[in-house]
């Protein structure tokens, strides 16, 4: 796996010397200058780490212990030591101690990276889509503005220019008192990685595959291509004529003079690469391992390299990755005998009773073909096609997922025409706590977008120019042809009796629209009868109670409950009160003693018994005479803690939706009113968990608590502390709801809140700004439901055009 190409026979290649580990994916690597070979690291496991040579062997010299989430980048002059992190801090540390000196808060986004001066001066850059230059104190001395999306690298120049990368695709050049440069167009994707090349420019990799080499005023010099097969992470400079590159390939590649001289296959995606001052090389694994290479074989590890041989040689490698092939046609091991053309070329082959086709690259420097991996299906042909069923919500396309080595697959859901960065920001949250981190949002909105096109059409099919032009062809399939703009689709169905996609009528609003403009009127607008905001009445859910079912499935779990909880079994008594308790619910009447006691018992049921119970109290609160008996102080007590056990995540699956629909009927009595507003700050903690219910109901009714809330709030008086709360939680909803009703609830809620100037509007629009709900919103103005799109575009339109 080691490998040199014939034309370099000046060029020893890279071995492997150490493996540096950490808990999670290291992240970041960077040489640490005071110590000969030193290296900083930093990782998904919230920590960074210093390592020295002891002997000839690494070891963890100081680990720095601070940040409350991933650490992207560990840097240092020398002297101090800075970190940047998700959690929107920088931290700088004392490296002989390994306490922190300052703490850096500047930004509102997660801090992907860093880079120093030679004087100390750190600049960071953030998903914010900004850059700040810190003084070496850490005070923030100025903010660079000029990037759409986020910034995802920096770089200081010795010539004392600042570089910004983005996902916006460009690089800008900035002066180190703020002021804007150059703005370098060239990659097609993502810019990762920038670094200088002294003497000569400077080096930049992407999400595009490839690396552009600029000169220092930005010019392009050159590009290499050819030769990664997916994102490029990171590059670093070994000479002016000598480079390496890290790719979400599982390869490490070594340029020199423009060409690829070593490929350095990985067991795992290699995030970054730095160069040490002793001219070895380090990268950072997915599988939380950074890994020093050196060209001098006298340190070389062998029992690490081998045991580094064996698991590529066992791996199974994704057929997306070398182009996807028939393994039926593939050549038998004869093929091994005929030499490869050049240094890392890729031959697949398929031995007689072996139960998989298998991978081997071509070795250079020892003149052999070296097995890395056995070929696995294509990840298409995994997914399902729809309608399928993931936790309770159908979708066109279901797709299992690994996306960290060892990890474990996991199942993506996916609607044709959804946005796919919101479908990806969904499946993170829905992931979070299997360690699925908001670093991966751009690889799987990729990742979609790449397999559902695959997917949908042939692949000699000429590919659509939009969204609307696919809908169109496939909803004309009976003989209509290919459209390439949303023009041309509508008029192929023009006059056509079809059932519209969503697609097709906003393809047909904007053609009325251009009509329009053309003839020298105005575009039409958007009818607002039918708008869902500013909403005046609280959401109920007001279903009678069914006293027989309800008093069957007591019963039920009265049984079930009598060998654990002895305690808790009612009485014949009890037993012979439970009808007389529920009719009087159902009829509005008030309570009885004795059915009050009985109701008590009930709610105190363990929490995955008690659902009947709950469900009348959600009855109760519908209306004046049972509200009034909820919040009694003798009764409120007994009542009310089954209610709040879900702010704690004690609840039930069956209680979620109870809970949520009693809280939302709460609101429309004057009696309970005061409680559920009370405990406002419980309700709205408890929100990531309502909204990662399996149960579109469930969610629903949590959506209609936010929605009530809204309205309470948006009255005269209304708690600026409850707005500013309720803001994040209603955009983390709708930024991975997917179901029509629950969105549209949710819109109403933040149209609300900002609908009416007032104190309360003013922290909503506030609130809602903070937490990037534009953002969201428009992610939802072009794909899926029509009305959906409609409100968020209203919404846009009423507060954020300004």
């Amino acid at each position: 796996i080691f490998f040199r190409s014939s034309m370099s026979s000046d060029i020893e290649p890279f071995v492997l010397r150490a493996e540096l580990e950490h808990d999670d994916d290291v992240r970041g690597v960077s040489d640490f200058p005071i110590l000969g070979g030193g290296v900083l690291t930093a990782s998904l496991d919230k920590t960074c780490k210093l390592w020295s040579i002891s002997g000839d062997k690494y070891e963890c010299t100081k680990t720095f212990v601070g940040h409350t989430h991933t650490v992207f980048k560990a840097i240092s002059n020398g002297e101090a030591i800075v970190s940047s992190s998700f959690d929107k801090t920088l931290i700088m540390w004392d490296w002989e101690s390994g306490n922190p000196l300052n703490f850096l808060h500047g930004h509102e986004g997660p801090v992907s990276c860093c880079a120093m001066s030679p004087a100390g001066q750190v600049v960071s850059g953030s998903w914010d889509t900004t850059a700040i230059i810190w003084s070496p104190e850490g005070t923030p001395l100025h903010t660079l503005k000029g990037h759409s999306k986020n910034v995802l690298c920096v770089c200081w120049l010795s010539s004392d220019q600042i570089l910004t990368g983005s996902g916006d695709r460009t690089i800008i050049m900035w002066s180190p008192n703020g002021t804007k440069g150059r703005t370098l167009t060239g990659h097609s994707d993502a810019v990762r990685a920038v670094k200088e090349v002294p003497g000569l420019g400077f080096l930049s990799s992407s999400n595009d595959t490839t690396l552009i080499l600029w000169s220092m005023s930005g010019d392009q010099l050159q590009i290499l291509s050819g030769e990664h097969t997916n994102l490029v992470y990171s590059c670093a400079v070994l000479s002016q004529d000598e480079y390496v590159s890290g790719s979400e390939d599982k390869t490490l590649r070594v340029w020199r003079q423009g060409q690829c001289v070593q490929t350095i296959p990985h067991p795992a995606m290699i995030w970054d690469v730095c160069v040490l001052d002793n001219g070895d090389v380090v990268t950072a694994g997915s599988d939380g391992k950074a890994r020093v290479w050196t060209r001098r074989k006298e340190l070389a590890d062998e029992a690490l390299m081998k045991k580094l041989q064996d698991t590529l040689a066992n791996q199974e490698v994704n057929t997306k990755v070398v182009g996807g092939v028939d393994v039926t046609k593939l050549p038998g091991e004869d093929a091994l005998l005929v030499p490869g053309t050049k240094d890392g070329e890729i031959k697949m082959i398929k031995r007689p009773g072996h139960p998989t086709a298998e991978v081997y690259s071509w070795s250079a420097y020892e003149d052999k073909w070296t097995k890395t991996g056995d070929l696995m299906d294509n990840p298409n042909d995994g997914a399902t096609m729809g309608p399928q069923e993931l936790n309770g919500v159908k979708y066109d396309f279901v797709f299992p997922v690994e996306l960290n080595a060892g990890s474990g697959k996991f199942q993506l859901g996916y609607n044709r025409g959804e946005n796919p960065f919101v479908a990806a920001q969904r499946f993170i949250w829905e992931n979070a706590e299997q360690g699925i981190g908001q670093h991966f949002l751009d690889d799987i909105a990729n990742f979609i977008a790449q397999n559902t096109d695959q997917m949908a059409q042939p692949q000699e099919q000429e590919a659509f120019s939009s969204e609307y032009a696919r809908e169109a062809a496939r909803l004309a399939a009976d003989g209509g042809t290919a459209a390439i703009a949303p023009k041309e689709a509508y008029k192929q169905l023009e006059g056509q009796q079809v059932a519209y996609s969503s697609y097709m009528q906003e393809a047909m609003r904007l053609e009325e629209e251009e009509r329009a403009r053309a003839a020298g009127g105005a575009a039409p607008s958007a009818a607002r009868s039918d708008a869902v905001y500013p909403a005046a009445q609280y959401t109920t859910f007001l279903q009678p109670l069914n006293v027989e079912g309800a008093a069957k499935k007591i019963k039920e779990l009265n049984a079930e409950i009598a060998e654990a909880h002895p305690e808790a079994v009612l009485s014949e008594g009890d037993l012979s009160q439970l009808e007389t308790m529920l009719q009087s619910a159902k009829d509005k009447a008030a309570l009885a003693d004795a059915s009050i006691a009985l109701l008590r018992k009930l709610l105190a049921w363990p929490n995955e018994k008690r659902f009947p119970a709950v469900d009348v109290l959600r009855f109760m609160a519908s209306h004046e005479s049972g509200a009034q008996q909820i919040a009694d102080p003798e009764n409120v007590d007994g009542f009310m803690p089954p209610l709040w056990s879900y702010f704690e995540g004690t609840a039930s699956a069956p209680e979620q939706m109870l809970i949520s629909r009693a809280l939302a009927n709460m609101f429309t009595t004057t009696s309970t009113l005061p409680l559920v507003v009370s405990a406002a700050a419980q309700v709205l903690a408890s929100g990531k968990g309502a909204m990662k219910s399996k149960n579109n109901n469930a969610r629903q009714a949590f959506a209609a608590v936010l929605h009530n809330f809204s309205i309470c709030m948006a009255k005269d008086g209304g708690d600026v502390e409850v707005v500013a709360a309720l803001c994040p939680v209603i955009t983390e909803f709708l930024l991975y709801e997917v179901q029509a009703p629950v969105t549209l609830t949710l819109c109403a809620a933040a149209g609300t809140l900002m609908h009416i100037d007032s104190k309360v509007a003013n922290a909503a629009r506030d609130g809602c700004k903070k937490c990037f709900l534009k953002d969201c919103l428009s992610g939802k103005t072009q794909f899926g439901d029509p009305k959906v799109m409609s409100t968020a575009k209203s919404i846009i339109e009423d507060f954020f055009n300004e």
